[in-house]
């Protein structure tokens, strides 16, 4: 493997995804409705979502599929946003907070749902994502948290010391947050099914 950022083979997804078939070069113009340009996961969306929609679209990508951060990320599929419900109705009022919510719990069943619809095979995993408290403090923080996002419309678990030890193996952590609908995809082989 190599450093080079600008080299197909630079990322452990890489090396572990099977090699995908050449795409032929425009070799003369396209007649289409939609052109789409960059082949990261939100380009691929628009260019799903435009085809389903009956619309002739092109994608344009000047490297490969999911080349740069969509195809190198982590794979973690956690939905929802970093400020709270809370924080969210002070900034924008109650009716967007609640479309605003919706939206971001929905997206990691959306996205499993399209994983399996379209049958990508991307080894998705849906067990959850555990937030670890590091202090006491943070745990009661977990705590409150859990019951805000829970009454908004979350799916989240707060887990005590023996259940935090019990998931993970580990004692490090005093309490912690589940998120239920959490899980995990292989980003290059979702990006590239």
């Amino acid at each position: 493997m190599t450093n080079d950022l600008f080299s197909p083979a630079a990322s452990l997804w890489a090396a572990t995804t099977p090699a995908r078939s050449a795409s032929p070069a425009l070799a003369a113009p396209l007649d289409v409705d939609a052109a789409v340009v960059g082949g990261g996961f939100t380009g691929l969306s628009a260019a799903l979502h435009l085809a389903r929609a009956g619309f002739r679209v092109a994608l344009f990508e000047a490297y490969e599929i999911a080349h740069r951060a969509s195809g190198r990320n982590g794979g973690q599929v956690v939905p929802g946003f970093k400020p709270g419900p809370a924080a969210l109705i002070r900034r924008f009022g109650a009716d967007t907070a609640a479309r605003m919510t919706r939206f971001a719990y929905g997206n990691a069943d959306y996205l499993f749902e399209l994983v399996e619809r379209l049958r990508i095979d991307c080894a998705p995993t849906r067990n959850g994502w555990i937030q670890g408290a590091f202090s006491a403090a943070s745990g009661e923080y977990l705590k409150r948290r859990a019951q805000e996002l829970n009454a908004h419309g979350g799916d989240v678990e707060y887990l005590d010391a023996d259940a935090v030890r019990a998931a993970t193996g580990s004692a490090f952590w005093p309490a912690g947050l589940r998120e239920k609908r959490a899980g995990a995809v292989h980003p290059l082989a979702f990006a590239r099914g």
